[in-house]
């Protein structure tokens, strides 16, 4: 899945320094190799979820004198399963795709993604406080 780069368009960073960025933020975030305890966190979520929401169904559905279709829950699980990784992953990603640009020499806060234009490398970021040397 294709993650999206997300510093403004028009900030004064290569595209291929962005690009650069975004694969290796990309490859730290999803590894084939290993679940994290946060994937784990997410099958679990989605599993849970999907269960709540095929239950709640059922129980709507039998009130009307209906039953639930086979479907409901395969598809419910795997609607729960995308929200819950992209909450998860995409905050990951961009923490990692800031860090990334920062390294590269960038002036942009490794923390929020804040372009740090004018101000002074020992000065903290004026989004989220975060000083250089504390990222």
């Amino acid at each position: 899945m294709p993650y999206p780069d997300p510093i403004d368009p028009n900030a004064d960073i290569p595209e291929q320094d962005r690009d650069a960025a975004r694969r290796a933020a990309q490859k730290s975030v999803i590894d084939y190799k290993r679940l994290r305890p946060i994937d784990i966190a997410c099958i679990l979520i989605s599993m849970i979820g999907a269960f709540i929401v095929w239950l709640a169904t059922e129980r709507v559905l039998a009130s009307l004198g209906w039953s639930a279709p086979v479907w409901i829950l395969p598809a419910f699980g795997t609607v729960c399963f995308l929200i819950a990784t992209s909450l998860f992953h995409n905050r990951r990603y961009r923490k990692l795709f800031y860090a990334e640009l920062h390294a590269r020499g960038h002036n942009v806060c490794p923390k929020c993604g804040y372009l740090r234009a004018g101000l002074e490398d020992t000065a903290p970021c004026p989004e989220c406080g975060t000083t250089i040397g504390a990222a």
